[in-house]
């Protein structure tokens, strides 16, 4: 771990240090504010905002903590690192993250050396900094730091895909870097350079990475298991989970000495894993928003830290010609690196047979989206005083970090604009048309069941009811405008119509595990194959039922009882682990047949709203027929092998589907007025209570 220079903040009282982050935090609530209004990225302001503090200190003498204040390395990389990696890795789309690992990994392992190399040969040749300091230089910027860019995404709606390539990207460029930068600092301190560097620092590298995962998933594993024991108490489940982001860093940092980054990485999708398995939708929600508010505290802290860190060291290092020199030396070295990364390498991954190709559209975002940030400061910092030109490689860092974040970070968006990535596509299109008219007409049948039972003014029904009408009828002239400005061709009609189906499958998904029938892992795996049939929509496929093809997760459980067998074979692992995973596949098939059949009973409506033909439409029918008896004939092949197992879970889900179904009654009776408020709430209390029992029971059993 590098060492470094001492926090600015160092001999403050508590009282004063209490004030300042109180005050820091002000700063960053009021700026979400602003900014919004704005309409500037939030952490791209907070950068302004923090440099308008240190300049505003600097000139006022107001603020004094803050004149010469600078982040010091271990602030940054123990107190603000571990929370913000963390909580990327617990929230990201495990699925969609190691179905992209290939790419991810093209572009962090060999990417960064390459980026390195690249970086450091500019450098040198345009800067009076010698090869190896460049080479060091070159190391500790290519850590990217997208969380502005990602914010954006998440407001625009960017693809998962581009979402998990850029930030997948981010959380191992930050481990590599600082391995990398460990490696190479040797290097910069002697001035020589030899072959036993080389293996040495290829042997450090490789260990660190791999002891790095090891030792994430462990900790993730070990201290992720108390979670078993917090349903009933989500604080104590969240704390658990704050515990494992800092003792995954400290663990691998302090007792094995290999990468604290890389090991946060793992402990968080382990854990991740873990949530999905034992909490339930609302608790992995309360277990999100907590992990929203700290990656929140943390970065509005940190990004206003390095907006004053950054124009505090900028004065002490003096301005100039130096300065601009040394800037643009850095920012043109980093670009020239980033672009042969992105496009040369993406170039190779695009090759390689099999590949799901990154188009030239997601590159320019991955190449102008490459920000840098925290990590790459701190490494800066924390170079030693010995290294030769340490103040230019500091100097050319900050500048690099400014030009980034505040140009990059500013005209992504217009990128992203010019390239239509914001832009819904055509299926999208449908997918939207078809949600508004299903709700418009659900909406309408509601009204006229209300007034079935209540004793509505006929004024104010009719006028509501025309409204509605009228709305029903709009959203179904815009399906035939919309299908008429296409032109739509017999494969175009039948992707549109496959993906209003696959649409109707997902909402079905969704009703099941709000509902509690299906768990996050299944309702994940379920996820993820129509994720696989929206794929092969847009590459102008059929989406494909298959219920021969197992998830990856099965399959290794499979193969794990397989060694287990061949171990011990009396061994009670084994039996549970096979009881897991048959659980997992009776609960997706049943939740296929009730998607599936609900899909094939919408072909009817959903070919009301535009022309499909019919032999299309037989196809279509068949298909999910055919699919609903493959799946209940394994049903009923299941449940004659393993007739225990089959009866506990039908018999979760007959009872759980007619407690939900007894509160919608108490809920409707309560609305038309037949039972009061107090009594429906005591109903619905007794009932919670009832579910809250059968979710126990059903846990225990799988």
């Amino acid at each position: 771990m590098p060492t470094g220079v001492v926090c600015g903040v160092a001999g403050l009282s508590v009282e004063e240090i209490i004030i300042l982050i109180v005050f820091l935090l002000l700063i960053a609530l009021l700026s979400v504010i602003i900014f919004k209004w704005l309409r500037i990225p939030y952490t791209i302001g907070l950068i302004i905002i923090g440099a308008g503090i240190a300049l505003f200190s600097d000139i006022t003498g107001m603020l004094d903590p803050l004149i010469s204040f600078t982040l010091s390395p271990e602030i940054i990389l123990f107190l603000f690192l571990p929370p913000l990696i963390f909580e990327a890795a617990y929230r990201m789309n495990s699925r969609v993250f190691f179905r992209n690992i290939v790419p991810v990994l093209i572009l962090t392992l060999p990417g960064i050396v390459v980026s390195m190399i690249v970086i450091g040969g500019i450098s040198a040749l345009l800067t009076p900094v010698p090869i190896f300091s460049a080479l060091l230089f070159g190391a500790l910027i290519s850590a990217t730091d997208p969380v502005s860019v990602l914010a954006l995404f998440q407001k625009l709606g960017i693809s998962e895909r581009l979402k998990t390539l850029v930030e997948g990207e981010s959380l191992f460029n930050d481990a590599t870097a600082i391995v990398l930068y460990n490696a190479v600092i040797v290097i910069a301190v002697s001035g020589v350079f030899t072959a036993t560097d080389v293996t040495g620092g290829l042997t450090e590298f490789v260990g660190d990475f791999l002891g790095g995962i090891l030792s994430g998933c462990l900790t993730g594993m070990v201290i992720g298991y108390l979670i078993l024991f917090s349903r009933d108490n989500m604080a104590f489940a969240e704390t658990v989970s704050l515990i494992v982001a800092y003792a995954a860093f400290l663990v691998a940092e302090i007792f094995f000495g290999v990468s604290g980054v890389i090991s946060v990485v793992f402990a968080g999708l382990t854990l991740g894993w873990i949530a999905s398995l034992t909490l339930k939708p609302a608790e992995r929600n309360h277990m999100n928003d907590f992990w929203h508010f700290a990656g929140f505290i943390s970065n509005s802290l940190i990004f206003l830290l390095v907006g004053i860190t950054v124009i505090n060291l900028v004065e002490m290092m003096g301005t100039g010609t130096m300065i601009v020199l040394l800037g643009g030396a850095g920012i043109a070295a980093v670009l020239a690196g980033r672009l042969v990364v992105v496009y040369g390498l993406t170039a190779v991954y695009n090759l390689l047979p099999g590949a799901d190709v990154i188009g030239i559209r997601y590159q320019h975002i991955l190449f102008w989206g490459g920000l840098r940030g925290a990590v790459a400061l701190a490494l800066a910092l924390s170079i030693p005083v010995t290294v030769p030109f340490r103040d230019e490689i500091l100097l050319m860092t900050i500048m690099v970090t400014l030009f980034t974040i505040l140009v990059q970070g500013s005209t992504i968006h217009l990128l992203i604009s010019r390239l239509r990535l914001n832009r819904p596509s055509n299926l999208a299109w449908v997918e939207y048309l078809d949600t508004r008219l299903t709700t418009k007409r659900k909406a309408l049948s509601l009204l006229e069941k209300i007034h079935e039972t209540r004793d509505i003014d006929p004024q104010i029904y009719a006028s509501v009811h025309a409204e509605y009408v009228n709305a029903v009828r709009r959203c179904e002239m815009d399906f035939r405008v919309f299908e008429k400005s296409l032109n739509l061709t017999p494969k175009m009609i039948e992707q549109a119509l496959w993906s209003r189906l696959l649409s109707v499958q997902r909402r079905g998904y969704r009703e099941l595990y709000d509902k509690s029938l299906i768990s996050e892992f299944v309702f994940d795996i379920l996820t993820h194959s129509l994720n696989s049939g929206y794929a092969m929509i847009r590459n102008r496929e059929t989406p494909e039922f298959r219920i021969d093809k197992k998830p990856l997760e099965i399959e290794v459980i499979r193969w794990l009882i397989a060694v287990i067998h061949r171990v011990s074979p009396r061994a009670p692992a084994a039996k549970n682990l096979r009881k897991f995973s048959l659980s997992i596949e009776y609960q997706t098939l049943i939740s296929e047949v009730g998607a599936a059949s609900r899909a094939r009973e919408s072909i009817d409506t959903i070919s009301r709203d535009f022309t499909v033909p019919d032999d299309l439409l037989d196809v279509v029918r068949a298909g999910y027929s055919h699919h609903i008896a493959e799946c209940n004939a394994a049903l009923q092949e299941m449940g004659k092998k393993y007739p225990e197992l089959a009866e506990d879970i039908e018999d979760y889900y007959l009872r759980m589907t007619l407690i939900m179904r007894e509160g919608d009654i108490i809920r409707h009776l309560a609305d038309e007025g037949t039972i009061y408020e107090n009594v429906r709430d005591d109903l619905l209390r007794d009932l919670e209570q009832e579910k809250e029992a059968l979710e126990k029971h059903v846990y225990n059993i799988l």
